[in-house]
C-alpha cells in the first residue's frame, strides 16, 4: 500500500494538496485499488501548457481552482487513465481564451469557410452573407477576455466521460458545451468516440453580429444572453482534426 497524506507542492506560485492510496491486493483480479483527493489553487494554465508544449502558443491564460476525487480499480497501472472513476471541477476569473487554434482555417481566411458555414448550419438565411460578416464574427470571438470559466467533468462509472458543464463567459460572449467520451472496450479513452453539443450564445455587438447572420434566436438563455447557433463537435479527444461544426 502506497499512501500520500496531507502532501503539499507548488507549481510556480500554485499551491497543490493531495491525499491518496494506491492499494495492491494480489488475490483480485483487478488489484490495484486507487483512491484520492486533491485541491489547486491559482494553477496557471499557461505556463503549464508552455512548459509541456514549448513554442507552441497557449489558448487560454488565466488562473484556475481544481478540485479533484479519483478512485477506481485497474488490473495495471497502464490502465489508470482508462479505468479511474473521477469528479474534475475547474473554475477561473479574469483571463483569455482563444477558441480557435492559429491554424484554423476561419482565421487564415474566409474564402473558403462559406461553404463551410453555410453547409453546417442548417437555419442560415437562405440569402447567405458575406465573407465579411464572418470575418467579423471570427475576429470577435477569436480573442475572449473571459469574466469566468468553469468546468465540471465526471467519470460515475467506467462507461465513459461526462462533460457536465463546459462555460466561458464575457460580458458579451457565453459559449456553452455538454456531452461526453463513450467508453469502448478494448480502446484507449483518448481514442474513443467524443460527442459535444455547444452554444453560442451573444449579447451586445456579438449578438447584433449573429442577428446580421441571421442566426440570432428571440430567446435568451439563463443568464440573459441571446440564443444564437448549436454546434454539434465529434471526433475523439486525441485527434482535433476530426471535429465538425454541423446545425442545430
Amino acid at each position: 500500500k502506497l499512501a500520500l497524506t496531507d502532501v503539499a507542492a507548488r507549481f510556480h506560485d500554485s499551491p497543490m494538496r493531495l491525499d491518496g492510496t494506491l492499494t495492491y491486493r494480489p488475490d483480485e483480479a483487478e488489484p490495484y485499488l486507487l483512491d484520492v483527493d486533491g485541491t489547486v489553487k491559482d494553477f496557471d494554465l499557461n505556463q503549464f501548457f508552455k512548459e509541456l508544449v514549448p513554442g507552441e502558443k497557449p489558448r487560454i491564460k488565466g488562473l484556475f481552482s481544481v478540485k479533484l476525487k479519483a478512485n477506481g480499480e485497474m488490473p495495471n497501472l497502464g490502465q489508470l487513465r482508462n479505468e479511474t472513476l473521477f469528479d474534475v471541477r475547474m473554475r477561473s476569473r479574469k483571463g483569455v481564451f482563444r477558441p480557435l487554434p492559429p491554424s484554423s482555417t476561419l482565421l487564415v481566411g474566409t474564402s473558403d469557410v462559406l461553404g463551410v458555414v453555410g453547409e453546417g448550419l442548417s437555419y442560415v438565411p437562405t440569402g447567405g452573407f458575406g465573407a465579411g460578416t464572418i470575418a467579423r464574427l471570427v475576429n470577435y470571438i477569436s480573442r475572449i477576455d473571459y469574466d469566468v470559466v468553469d468546468i465540471h467533468i465526471r467519470r460515475p462509472e467506467r462507461q465513459g466521460v461526462a462533460i457536465e458543464r463546459f462555460l466561458v463567459q464575457s460580458k458579451t460572449i457565453s459559449m456553452t458545451a455538454a456531452g461526453g467520451i463513450e467508453r469502448v472496450p478494448g480502446k484507449d479513452i483518448l481514442d474513443s468516440p467524443l460527442d459535444l453539443r455547444a452554444n453560442l450564445d451573444m449579447s451586445g455587438r456579438g449578438a447584433a453580429i449573429l442577428y446580421s447572420m441571421g442566426l440570432l434566436r428571440n430567446e435568451q438563455n439563463d443568464d440573459g444572453y441571446w440564443r444564437g447557433p448549436e454546434f454539434k463537435i465529434w471526433g475523439t479527444p486525441s485527434a482535433r482534426s476530426e471535429e465538425r461544426r454541423v446545425g442545430k
